[in-house]
């Protein structure tokens, strides 16, 4: 199967899929979760982020890639949940500002916005470490670049891509200590290949997608996990609570409320 071209539907169908396939597997990547805190709570955390985007699209009718892009990344960010769910939410915010303007992509506009949601991950988070979601993300980001530079369609470059990633995954206890202390891989950055191969398999028309889930309301509870800390373990994270908040205004000085954030 080949694929040059998504329009505005298929790329609505790419999403879906990436979601579905994370709520099925979710439990899973929740499984992986020791870093940065081992509360087992990461899958439904970027589950509950993807699903509030792609609720954000839903029964909408769009003509353009541009504006889907738009209207996922921000229910996306309205959504994000947790470390994961804020980075992957950053990512769908880089992947929707270099589509602006277009009303459908090719391998090589599906490669660069995927880099564009790179580079904005990494900038969005104070202290990137190597091992996690971010590395993941950017070693599949590269690999789609040289195959859509190779003149590979979307499904060729996808592949490529899922293949790297599932390298780079395995790798990531060679680069972050406490996955390799705990015999894990990063929850974040499977759930990442989780939601790509959803997405992929959704493009492919793979009929074991049940997309009907969707629609259905996910209660935000933590699910019980052997990886949540003991009180022991907690005195020795220093911030054991996650945060999510918005700060809205016209030329917010961004890099001057990061420092002020920073401050212990």
């Amino acid at each position: 199967m080949e694929l040059q071209e998504l329009n505005a539907q298929a790329l609505a169908k790419f999403f879906q899929g990436g979601c579905v396939y994370l709520g099925a597997n979710k439990d899973q990547v929740n499984a992986l979760n020791v870093f940065p805190v081992p509360d087992g709570d990461t899958g439904i955390n970027m589950y509950l982020t993807i699903k509030s985007a792609v609720q954000a699209i839903a029964a909408k009718n769009y003509i353009s890639v541009d504006k889907l892009a738009q209207d996922f990344s921000m229910g996306a960010l309205m959504g994000a949940r947790g470390n994961s769910g804020v980075i992957l939410s950053q990512l769908f915010r880089g992947f929707a500002q270099s589509l602006t303007g277009k009303t459908t992509i090719n391998a090589k506009d599906m490669a660069d916005a995927w880099q564009k949601g790179v580079d904005l991950s990494y900038k969005s988070v104070i202290k990137p470490v190597e091992g996690t979601i971010l590395t993941v993300c950017k070693d599949m980001a590269q690999a789609a670049g040289h195959a859509a530079q190779s003149g590979a369609d979307i499904i060729t470059m996808l592949r490529n891509a899922l293949a790297s990633g599932e390298k780079s995954l395995a790798n990531t206890p060679n680069l972050l200590p406490v996955l390799r202390q705990a015999g894990v891989v990063d929850a974040g950055g499977k759930g990442l290949l989780v939601i790509f191969t959803g997405g992929l398999m959704a493009l492919e028309g793979r009929e074991e997608l049940d997309f009907s889930q969707i629609a259905q309301e996910t209660k935000p509870a933590l699910p019980p996990s052997p990886l949540n800390p003991t009180p022991e373990q907690a005195a020795d994270i220093p911030f054991i609570y996650c945060t999510e908040l918005l700060i809205k205004g016209d030329r917010l000085p961004l890099e001057k409320i990061q420092a002020n954030l920073s401050l212990d």
